[in-house]
């Protein structure tokens, strides 16, 4: 009698795993609804909390008055929440960790459901659903935030939707927040909402520059969420403006379809606004899917600074640097490890022998601009981006501190970032008497209408000079980098300077805030300096030395000789490539092997203009072993 009854209890704990089992897959399976997607590049995700003790709600809001998905999901029952977390929250015991849906406001009494989170995806169950209706929902989670914890809450960083990111924290009150990208909750829906989701992808622009023409595409990077369990690939994105009547489209077909709830980001010429202003609104939808017409989701927003002065940021990269300063080299080794891997903007990168002592690579005007160290001395190594003062200093020269990569690659991104505010246009003419060059340009309005002088600084240098010509301190150091022997260069050393006076020649601006300026031939006779590694660059800036707030440079550039002469470079370090004004990538190095692919892996045809988007370059130079593989965005 005990063998059957073993048996019968046996068969009723299989029934019951299977059926919790067949309970879970249909969870995973259910329809649900968010704004972040659940499939997408890690890189993306963030967590989200206090670092502190003390209790961490988040939410998202379905609005039926501002999303039509929610609109069209009026009557359908929510009936759980979906939700990503760092951590395991195991903390039901206390009532620390629930579920909940609020109705109307935020603040409002919430219907709460208190579970254990496990890490990662968590599918909960409300245990009385909620009717979608006339009012906004807020649907989201609590945990109990330690301190010795990373965040709790997952996020996906690329997009801020309107009601896509709504904190409580400490239980001190609920607001929400459009700088912490979007929550990584979903409200689970009941099966018969399904439909209703079909034929629906979100999109936003996820990366643009921050100041962008009227009435014009730039290159950005749109993020796509399909908002269904069905594969999507084919859209027609609609991008509509401030100021604009219609809405500019673009056919967007996918490499591999997006799969249910995933999201990819995609790099897009965007249609801007025709309005100008400095916060103007930009609106994408898309209004097809596969081919049919979509069922329209909440509309993915940014705010843009629309002007007719545009101009592309070229950060200045000013260091300074001596020969017998034994630890400039490791300063050196550095910041050119984060120039050579920084993809987000060209660059110029000048070298001034003072601020030590003086050594055969010193110039006049090395000297003169050492006023920008302060009143209280100079000091080597060091280096200024764009001339900014950081946060928390009293003059832009940054000391090195650091012997690591990240602090330089880091200042390089901000500074490619920050809104240019001149365009600085170079030409030179190659002659027998030598190279005569010619810089024009155009000034912000407002910055020409505030009357502050600015002034053009202009430069011959040359880059790739030797230890065996110019010997350095500090190469055979201990705890010197294995490669740095190989890595260092003198690189922008400063040969010429073109102005009439040492820290530049006061800029007078003709119509429409434009310059023009032509400067006297520099003869190249008896000269040893390799051509193939020089360069003109020249940069606009303020200039004040009492106030060092009042140095910054508002845009830089650069013009190689190569391109001057039809020649190519030297420039051993320097394997880093370039977008050229004609669109295609440039890699100055007679040694490299350049290879380019799209995004999909298609290998590209080397010199050709490339069409707007991101590519993956691979260059090696064999014969001095080194090589890099990075990204480059063709506008």
């Amino acid at each position: 009698m005990k063998k059957p009854f073993s048996i019968i209890i046996l068969l009723f704990l299989w029934l019951g795993t299977f059926s919790f089992a067949q309970a879970q897959n249909d969870i995973d399976n259910a329809p649900r609804y968010g704004f972040a997607p659940e499939v997408f590049d890690s890189i993306h995700r963030v967590w989200q909390g206090v670092g502190e003790n003390g209790y961490l709600a988040g939410a998202i809001c379905l609005d039926p008055t501002t999303d039509p998905a929610v609109e069209r999901l009026r009557g359908k029952q929510i009936v759980g929440v979906r939700c990503y977390l760092n951590h395991a929250y195991a903390q039901s015991r206390q009532k620390r960790s629930l579920i909940f849906h609020t109705v109307g406001e935020p603040s409002n009494t919430p219907t709460q459901k208190i579970c254990d989170f496990a890490k990662g995806w968590n599918n909960v169950l409300f245990d009385t659903p909620v009717t979608i209706g006339d009012d906004p929902i807020y649907v989201g989670l609590q945990v109990y935030e330690t301190i010795a914890d990373d965040h709790p809450i997952g996020a996906y960083s690329p997009i801020s939707v309107d009601g896509g990111c709504w904190f409580n924290l400490k239980k001190e009150g609920w607001r929400s927040y459009t700088d912490r990208g979007t929550l990584m909750i979903y409200a689970i829906l009941a099966d018969d909402a399904a439909p209703l989701l079909e034929r629906s992808v979100f999109a936003q622009t996820a990366n643009a520059p921050l100041v962008v023409e009227p009435a014009k595409d730039f290159a950005g990077e749109v993020s796509f969420h399909n908002c269904s369990a069905n594969p999507v690939s084919k859209v027609v994105l609609s991008m509509r403006g401030q100021g604009d009547e219609e809405a500019a489209q673009q056919t967007v077909t996918f490499d591999t379809p997006l799969g249910a709830y995933e999201g990819r980001i995609v790099p897009l010429p965007v249609r801007t606004g025709s309005e100008v202003g400095t916060n103007q609104w930009l609106e994408l939808s898309v209004t097809k899917v596969n081919g049919e017409d979509a069922q329209l989701v909440h509309p993915g927003v940014t705010w843009h600074y629309v002007t007719y002065d545009a101009f592309t940021r070229v950060p200045l990269i000013e260091e300074f640097t001596g020969q017998t300063c034994s630890n400039c080299p490791f300063m050196f080794y550095f910041l050119d490890i984060a120039m050579e891997q920084h993809t987000m903007s060209d660059l110029v990168y000048v070298a001034h022998h003072a601020g030590f002592q003086k050594d055969a690579l010193t110039q006049p005007v090395d000297e003169a601009l050492t006023f920008l160290f302060g009143e209280y001395g100079t000091y080597n190594p060091a280096v200024m981006f764009d001339r900014i003062v950081p946060v928390g200093q009293e003059v832009p020269v940054i000391s090195a501190k650091v012997a690591e990569v990240e602090p330089y690659a880091s200042a390089l991104a901000q500074a490619a970032m920050r809104p240019a505010m001149a365009s600085v246009n170079i030409s030179a003419v190659k002659s027998d008497e030598g190279i005569t060059p010619h810089v024009e340009g155009r000034i912000n309005t407002e910055m020409a209408a505030s009357g502050v002088p600015l002034y053009l600084s202009v430069y011959f240098i040359e880059d790739g000079l030797t230890t065996d010509e110019y010997p350095q301190f500090g190469m055979d150091d201990e705890g010197a980098p294995s490669d740095l022997k190989d890595r260092f260069r003198h690189n922008g050393v400063i040969r010429h300077n073109f102005c009439t006076n040492l820290t530049g020649d006061q800029l007078v601006l003709g119509e429409n805030n434009t310059y023009s300026v032509d400067f006297a031939t520099l003869p190249l006779a008896n000269k040893n300096w390799k051509l193939q590694n020089c360069q003109v660059v020249a940069f606009v800036h303020m200039l004040n030395q009492t106030n060092m707030r009042q140095n910054q440079v508002l845009n830089a550039n650069r013009l190689p000789m190569a391109e001057v002469l039809g020649i190519s470079s030297e420039s051993q370090p320097n394997l880093r490539p370039i977008v050229g004004s004609d669109g295609r990538i440039i890699v100055n190095s007679p040694n490299a092997e350049v290879s380019i692919y799209d995004l999909r892996g298609a290998r590209q045809a080397i010199n050709s203009r490339l069409l707007p988007g991101t590519y993956i370059v691979k260059v090696a130079d064999k014969q001095h072993g080194q090589q890099m593989v990075t990204k480059l965005l063709v506008k």
